[in-house]
């Protein structure tokens, strides 16, 4: 324990506040931990807040591994917050259910409200889903949930807790709650139109839909599902991918724009024991064989051209494909459970996405002996972050509505005095003594500060951090200019600290906004941001030793042997990719022009590459033609189908098959049509209108061999992959014959810009948000993230 400790020492000095700091301190003289004396002498001994976190972590670490255990107990209690961002954990004997569930008592039971000055700080971030008092008060949900199954046998024994403790989330959150229950598969298609054209659809920030029920890879079942049917015979289900239909722009346009939230409990296949009651319509077997889902109309271009099909949808869905998600009959289904622990102590301060991450960290130690459950990330098209303000009683303008009105451009949307006071305690602590001295001399050259002031904040003050905070009050006191012209001082001496405190320099409302300055190269991280990385344990650990193992492939199929199918441009997309992998110092293992087979076998021998036991992750690329669910071989044809099925990435570098990436990042990029919808004005990754046909048949993915019990049983068969597809489903990507796809280009881009500072996920984030101004006024494209299981942040740390 005293080693946790040391290892977020640093991150707990610099965000412990005093009141938790005191706190803790009386709490461990009740144990007897420490005395009056010590306690006593952190408090007077020590000026600043940073010295007296110092203090008491050194302290206790002295005493031992009981009392580090001690300190990090109370700071749960005390600061679950914190205790969550430094990825502590407690180490304690297994407790008695009862033990276990007055544990639980020490995180909240209903959601922590937001704050005020959090609302208002995010209110002036444009990469935020605009939010406001009456959205809010316009929020709605739609909570369907079966327990009941004409078949007594399906009966879902606890899922009415999970219908009760979603509930009470959802209004919680505002929102009013359509609940059913006991539904058919076409009630449950027939819930989800009407839904689509509630009222409230319009005035709302943001929509939930919950789905509770048995359920195979790609369908919910309905409550006359069957096991065993013939072939004659219809299966009782409703198609997931519905949803996105129904609440797509074409059929509900009151949507667009607007973050869609989609959480399904539900199992996805078969795989796995049944000592807890598993969602799964059958013991014996629940991979029942399904025909594709209908296709739905094509687009009418007189009314959506200007529209992404899909966008904005994130989904949780409740386990990995193939395998079953766990419920336990009195407290209801572990999802849900974790959902609400998770919800009601983080939604106040974190994103939808980030809520999403620490439901799937919840299962990272599943409770089960020998069992092991990993909700995932779906289909997420997400281009901003959003968050729920839960508690919210005011409400301010978002920002877009400044820029929006007709009022006078020289309003500004807060006092950049107060923006200061804000952030004043995080840049005493982060700024260095050389940044200090430079920004003195810009504003000494700008005429707001004298030689007087200047020398007195140098001379008066004997360490940097009371030289910080002279800095911080001077300049508040001159008004909003000079506090403007010192955040715009700092943004350009130091862009990651100015990024890092959330600053905005309050300038007025331009015309449009500019776009960014994209770099044609790499942006090296600092040494700075690398060693403060390291101490988080949020973050995928990445070492000097992990970086000079890293290793990649990258497939692309270019020529075909119907040469009516050549991706002309693709070599352009090889090029840009080889380049920025070995950037990052990836080895590279390539292969062009593959038939599906070959595909297949290079996934497997780069499962056996000998660097992947030292690497700390892995990239797979692979670019060719494509419809939903596979890429194609370089032999395909019409009466001869060559395909690889995407499945088989997650098979050959998942746990059962390849132990080395375990607790790894296995970062998944696929250039290649899902589908046939769009047009064809620019080159588009299909190969051929007839072959890809959204409604084409084609049989599920094939099941793998049982996992092992005796070499698996505490692995996740599916766990830290993220994978970025170049469309969301049915749908084509495009390319440029001169300068590759879209896709490959935008990721260039925005690698070189940003991957010195952003974690994979914002990275992904900010390629979809480059599609949101397609260079086409007819045609567009949405990459989608699928299939996310990681449960840390990755940085890619380029330059190191």
């Amino acid at each position: 324990m005293a080693d946790q400790v040391n290892k977020v020492r640093r991150n707990f000095v610099e965000s412990v506040t005093t009141e938790v700091i005191k706190q803790l301190l009386d709490a461990l003289l009740e144990d007897s931990i420490l005395n009056d004396g010590e306690k006593d002498s952190v408090l007077e001994e020590n000026s600043s807040r940073a010295d007296k976190a110092r203090a008491l972590v050194d302290k206790v670490r002295k005493k031992g591994d009981a009392a580090c255990n001690k300190l990090i107990t109370h700071l749960q209690k005390e600061d679950p917050t914190l205790f969550f961002k430094l990825g502590l954990s407690c180490v304690q004997p297994a407790p008695a259910p009862a033990a276990e569930l007055q544990a639980k008592q020490e995180l909240s039971l209903t959601l922590i409200p937001t704050t005020e000055a959090f609302w208002k700080e995010k209110q002036n971030d444009k990469k935020i889903y605009p939010v406001t008092k009456d959205n809010i008060k316009n929020r709605v949900a739609l909570l369907i949930t079966n327990i009941k199954f004409t078949n007594e046998r399906f009966n879902r024994k606890g899922a009415e807790k999970d219908e009760e403790n979603m509930e009470t989330l959802l209004k919680a959150l505002g929102y009013e709650v359509v609940k059913h229950t006991n539904l058919t598969g076409k009630e449950i298609n027939d819930a989800l139109m009407e839904f689509s054209t509630h009222p409230k659809l319009k005035a709302t920030d943001s929509v939930v839909v919950v789905i509770m029920s048995h359920g195979k890879l790609g369908a919910v079942l309905g409550v006359n599902a069957k096991h065993g049917i013939s072939d004659n015979e219809k299966q009782d289900e409703f198609p997931i991918d519905n949803i996105y239909k129904h609440l797509g722009p074409e059929r509900c346009p009151e949507l667009l724009n607007k973050p869609k939230i989609i959480i399904i409990q539900a199992c996805r296949g078969e795989r796995a024991g049944s000592v807890l009651v598993c969602d799964s319509a059958s013991g014996d077997c629940d991979d029942v064989q399904q025909s594709a889902s209908s296709c739905e109309e094509d687009i009418e271009d007189d009314t959506l051209q200007c529209v992404h099909k899909e966008k904005d949808f994130i989904s949780l869905l409740s386990c990995t494909p193939d395998t079953v998600s766990y419920r336990q009959t009195d407290r209801g289904s572990f999802l849900i459970q974790y959902i609400v622990e998770v919800f009601n102590n983080f939604a106040y301060a974190e994103d939808i996405e980030e809520l999403f991450r620490a439901v799937m960290q919840r299962f990272e130690d599943f409770p089960v002996q020998n069992k092991k459950q990993m909700p995932t990330k779906d289909r997420c098209t997400l281009i901003k972050r959003f968050y729920f303000f839960p508690g919210l009683s005011a409400v301010y303008l978002p920002l877009n509505y400044l820029s929006n009105s007709k009022a006078d451009s020289r309003v500004t949307f807060f006092s950049l005095d107060k923006e200061l006071t804000r952030v004043r305690g995080r840049f005493v602590e982060k700024v260095s003594k050389a940044l200090l001295k430079q920004l003195l001399d810009d504003l000494l050259d700008d005429g707001l500060l004298n030689d007087g002031e200047t020398d007195s904040v140098l001379e008066d003050n004997s360490n940097k951090a009371d030289m910080a905070r002279a800095l911080i009050d001077i300049v508040k006191r001159k008004g909003d200019k000079a506090s403007r012209k010192l955040i715009a001082h700092l943004e350009s001496r130091d862009p990651t600290l100015h990024s890092e405190l959330g600053l905005s320099c309050g300038q007025p409302a331009q015309p449009a906004a500019a776009e960014p300055s994209w770099s044609s190269k790499l942006i090296t991280t600092t040494d700075t941001f690398w060693r403060d990385k390291l101490n988080d344990k949020n973050v995928y650990r990445v070492a000097e030793q992990s970086i000079r193992n890293r290793v990649a492939l990258l497939i692309t199929n270019r020529n075909f042997t119907d040469t009516r199918l050549n991706r002309y441009g693709a070599e352009k997309d090889e090029e840009n990719m080889e380049r920025l992998l070995t950037a990052l110092r990836y080895e590279v293992v390539k292969y062009s022009d593959l038939t599906g087979k070959q595909i297949d076998e290079a996934l497997m021998k780069f499962s056996k590459h000998p660097k992947l036991k030292e690497t700390d992750s892995v990239f797979v690329v692979i670019m060719s033609h494509g419809k939903l669910g596979a890429v194609l071989g370089i032999n395909f044809k019409d009466e001869e189908p060559d395909e690889f099925p995407v499945d088989n990435i997650y098979k050959h570098l998942g746990t059962a098959n390849c132990r080395e990436l375990l607790n790894k990042p296995k970062i998944i990029i696929i250039q290649a049509c899902r589908g046939e919808s769009g047009g064809s004005v620019l080159v588009s990754d299909s190969a051929k209108a007839a072959v890809v046909s959204d409604d084409a048949s084609w049989p599920g993915p094939t099941h793998e061999e049982n996992i092992v019990d005796d070499a698996l049983r505490c692995a996740h068969k599916e766990k830290d992959f993220i994978s970025l597809l170049s469309s969301t489903p049915d749908t084509v990507s495009y390319r440029q014959p001169e300068h590759g796809s879209f896709l490959i280009q935008y990721i260039v881009e925005v690698f070189n810009t940003y991957s010195h500072e952003d974690d994979i996920d914002e990275l992904f984030r900010k390629v979809m948000q480059r599609f949101e101004d397609f260079p086409s006024e007819t045609k567009r494209q949405m990459p989608t993230k699928d299939r996310c299981t990681l449960t840390k942040h990755f940085y890619l740390f380029p330059g190191h």
